[in-house]
């Protein structure tokens, strides 16, 4: 420890330190784009699923609207009013039809997300199309007062199949939201206890710099501040250390030069001072000898 220097400590610090910065910065960086990802899954889900339950819907509407004109053929209302009632359910039930058609355009152009089954949307697809040929061909049907044929086609298969699919792939995306829940708690207490790790760290940092601060600094310093109280006080013969190659040993080492160099002042004033002395008393005793002598 004699060895260590200040400023190697001060950089030994701010390295720990920085290192610490970084590896939280790169965690809090991965968990954040994690919780993107599953964020932008759930949107991309919750969209798709607003398009296909759209579409299902406006397709069992469509369906609806169509067995209102069915009905009214079976009761055998050929009236114009009622004629022109059942071509304007129809219309409305080809609007529906093509309404229908464009959610579900919108959700096959829709993002791809990880982890869906290829071949459940290939069903949703053909349960769609199948439910839609049959609408369409409904309305053709009817549209040329062909009850036969529209009663031939079967409407209501058509119709389970597709909320057979449509609740598989319901299932599925709640599976999906299900793991990317689970996923972003697992982020956050992973995240905790990485942040409690690096708090443990820091604080055993923290322990560690306020050891070395007092065996690199606190402690040297005091003993140089008692040197020079010391010396101030005129005592020129406490040893002082010097020892290490540290500031506070090039402190002390200067010091200890500064010692030297008094005791060498004050050693010549002092044999200065002897001599003068000397010298007086010499005088003095010439000047009482020729007193007497004249």
């Amino acid at each position: 420890m004699k060895n260590i220097k200040v400023i190697t400590g001060v950089i030994a610090t701010l390295g720990i330190f920085s290192a610490l910065l970084l590896v939280t910065g790169i965690l809090f960086y991965s968990a954040v784009s994690s919780d993107r990802l599953n964020f932008q899954n759930a949107s991309a889900l919750s969209y798709q699923q607003q398009e296909l339950g759209g579409s299902f819907q406006t397709l069992i509407e469509t369906r609806v609207t169509i067995n209102r004109v069915a009905i009214r053929m079976l009761k055998n209302q050929r009236d114009p009013a009622s004629l022109d009632a059942m071509n304007t359910l129809l219309t409305n039930a080809g609007a529906s039809l093509n309404e229908a058609e464009k959610h579900f355009n919108n959700y096959v152009n829709s993002e791809a997300i990880a982890g869906k089954d290829p071949a459940l949307d290939t069903q949703a697809e053909a349960s769609f199309k199948q439910m839609y040929d049959v609408l369409q061909q409904s309305i053709h049907y009817l549209k040329a007062d062909n009850y036969a044929a529209y009663g031939n086609l079967d409407a209501q298969k058509a119709q389970d199949d597709m909320e057979q699919v449509y609740n598989q792939w319901l299932s599925q995306n709640a599976q999906l939201i299900k793991l990317a829940s689970d996923q972003n708690q697992s982020s956050f207490t992973q995240m905790q206890w990485t942040l409690g790790i690096i708090l443990l760290i820091v604080l055993i940092v923290l322990a560690f710099i306020w050891l070395g601060l007092q065996r690199v600094l606190l402690r040297p310093l005091q003993r140089i501040m008692a040197h020079i109280q010391t010396i101030a006080d005129g005592d020129l013969t406490h040893e002082i250390e010097a020892e290490g190659r540290s500031e506070m040993g090039q402190l002390a080492a200067g010091l200890k030069t500064m010692q030297q160099s008094l005791i060498r002042t004050v050693s010549a004033v002092r044999d200065n001072a002897d001599s003068i002395y000397t010298g007086a008393g010499e005088i003095s005793a010439g000047s009482s000898d020729l007193s007497s002598r004249t």
